[in-house]
């Protein structure tokens, strides 16, 4: 659901730089940011890609399985929550028949996690072994999230492994982009520079979780360390080593939208985000738009889809808007 996020902020962006994937040397995006980002590598606009969202919010949240249905997937040896075959159809829709390899963005990487082999899997469009996957395969791979859906069986040149969602490895994978961008660097050029490095990184929205000394509290704490963790870890690198060459754009969301499946919260999120880009981003977004279209040559601008961010209180400059400063919940 809160891809709606991402796709509000770049739809600002595109009205300013024009066609987003030409912004962009590199794209990488975790969970529903693939989506996004697949989207974008592949030359739709952003009111195709929100209209298209909110079809596929639609027809995979919104409609209700036969009770032999909901049985057949309550079995111990194949949970999920919803439907494979609803969601397999709605992304063949979308996608149709194209592979990574017919991305426009290269590398357009989607990030997943390997369960068989313990390990981050990055289905990238500039790498032969998965030139053939089919780009919906790759989408529903990476947010094959546990419970929600089941695992994607993926299949490439040398292997066939069942995926899950990226976000299990990090909702914020901006330090892959970051490492395909110098490797993209060291290719053209011999050599590369931070300085020549440009991070857009877009969130899907930040729930300030209440402090709690309860059973559940803990127990909740326990179960969203492990995916929030990393993303904090990247955001505080990346903030701290590429200082003004990184940009994170967030936005804070109530805690009645945290349930990513809920379908009737697809409205009132996309809402919040358009009162808080106008509000408070747009100047941000009009900077952007000059950075991405007047990069020097030899820059490599990545715009990573990843999730959630820590924004500590606090406004400075331009840039500090990006990734310091608290925007609050507007209810």
């Amino acid at each position: 659901m809160r891809c709606i996020i991402q796709l509000a902020i770049l739809d600002e962006l595109e009205r300013r730089a024009g066609p987003i994937y030409r912004c962009f040397d590199v794209i990488v995006g975790s969970s529903v940011g693939a989506l996004v980002g697949c989207g974008v590598s592949l030359g739709f606009g952003m009111q195709e890609s929100t209209e298209l969202f909110y079809s596929f919010v639609d027809e995979v949240f919104s409609k209700h399985d036969r009770l032999h249905e909901k049985l057949k997937r309550l079995s111990w040896w194949s949970f999920s929550k919803h439907s494979d075959d609803r969601v397999n159809e709605v992304l063949q829709k979308i996608f149709g028949t194209t592979t990574m390899q017919d991305l426009l963005v290269k590398p357009t990487m989607v990030l997943c996690h390997n369960p068989q082999k313990a390990r981050p899997e990055i289905i990238s469009s500039d790498e032969e072994r998965y030139a053939s996957v089919p780009v919906w395969e790759a989408c529903k791979a990476a947010t094959s999230a546990p419970l929600y859906f089941k695992p994607k069986q993926v299949k490439t040149r040398y292997y066939s492994d069942f995926l899950l969602d990226g976000g299990l490895i990090s909702n914020n994978p901006a330090l892959f982009g970051l490492s395909k961008g110098m490797q993209i660097m060291r290719q053209r050029h011999g050599e590369a520079d931070l300085s020549d490095v440009l991070i857009v990184s877009l969130g899907s929205g930040k729930i300030r979780e209440e402090t709690s000394t309860t059973l559940s509290g803990h127990i909740n704490a326990l179960t969203t360390a492990p995916f929030f963790g990393s993303s904090e870890a990247t955001h505080y690198g990346l903030r701290d080593l590429l200082g003004r060459n990184y940009y994170r754009l967030q936005v804070e969301i109530p805690n009645h939208l945290k349930r990513p499946d809920e379908s009737h919260n697809i409205h009132e999120l996309h809402a919040i985000t358009e009162e808080v880009v106008e509000r408070h981003y747009l100047p941000v977004i009009e900077h952007l738009a000059g950075l991405v279209t007047e990069a020097p040559a030899q820059a490599a601008p990545i715009v990573d889809t990843g999730t959630v961010t820590l924004v500590p209180e606090g406004e400075a400059d331009l840039h500090d808007v990006l990734i310091k400063s608290g925007v609050k919940s507007l209810n």
